[in-house]
């Protein structure tokens, strides 16, 4: 999210993709391939949360790890705002070769 007058707004497109780049590098990872897939929006579940929505993005690719220990952390505490919604969470994979 990016803060414009005090409110926090979404990102989208290629701020939505810089923010996931540089998190990615925190989290040692050198991104190579970056597929955004836009997600339905979570809402909150209890019963007197506002009208509020967390818009949600998918990243799916390939990359190189860069460091064991800040890749465990992300992987275990997940990165971002949106945790309690299920968002931030990362899934990681041997990369399959042709």
């Amino acid at each position: 999210m990016s803060a414009h007058t005090g409110r926090l707004t979404p990102l989208s497109g290629a701020d939505a993709d810089q923010w996931w780049l540089r998190r990615a590098t925190e989290a040692g990872l050198d991104l190579h391939v970056l597929t955004p897939t836009s997600m339905e929006p979570a809402r909150p579940r209890t019963p007197n949360a506002s009208g509020m929505r967390h818009s949600l993005l998918r990243y799916d690719g390939t990359a190189t790890v860069t460091d064991l220990d800040a890749l465990k952390d992300a992987v275990i505490h997940g990165i971002g705002r949106g945790k309690p919604y299920g968002a931030g969470l990362l899934s990681l994979a041997p990369a399959t070769t042709a």
